[in-house]
């Protein structure tokens, strides 16, 4: 399930016209129910910065934007995929967008790889691992599908 999901230029036009979050607001709440206000501010916020990183004109005008995309049979969200073909082979980049105001390095404590990420953001809230813990998991995931036979596709992880 994909709550937004656009090309390049159609995902531009929305962020342009302020009409990106009621968009994905009113998708999220058909497709999943209520809405989490802090969520609501996180999208504003983050994809301000994506619209400046689509922007880019090597970006071609065709490539997809899905927000939101549960993982088939886990309860996973990725929170932004940029969708592609380079030739004849498909491509996808996962970014996680996090609010963070600060993060540090924990040396094989804990997560999916030897250093994990820890980070804060903010107020009274508890750290969290970082989103690249997060699309590390993707990762592993991802290779669990091409494993099944689900289908794989290569993988560009940024947080």
């Amino acid at each position: 399930m994909i709550v937004y999901e656009a090309t390049k230029v159609e995902f531009l036009e929305d962020v342009f016209h302020d009409e990106l979050v009621n968009n994905i607001c009113s998708n999220y709440t058909s497709k999943i129910g209520k809405i989490n206000e802090r969520e609501v501010r996180s999208w504003d916020n983050s994809m301000q910065y994506m619209y400046r990183v689509l922007s880019d004109q090597e970006i071609p005008n065709n490539a997809g934007v899905a927000i939101e995309f549960k993982i088939p049979h886990t309860s996973r969200r990725v929170d932004f995929l940029i969708s592609g073909r380079d030739g004849e082979k498909n491509s996808i980049v996962i970014v996680e967008l996090k609010q963070w105001e600060s993060v540090e390095v924990i040396r094989g404590e804990r997560g999916d790889c030897e250093d994990s990420y820890e980070s804060r953001v903010g107020g009274d809230n508890p750290s969290v691992l970082s989103g690249v813990v997060v699309c590390i998991s993707h990762q592993g995931l991802q290779r669990e599908c091409s494993k099944r036979g689900d289908g794989a596709l290569p993988l560009c992880v940024f947080t």
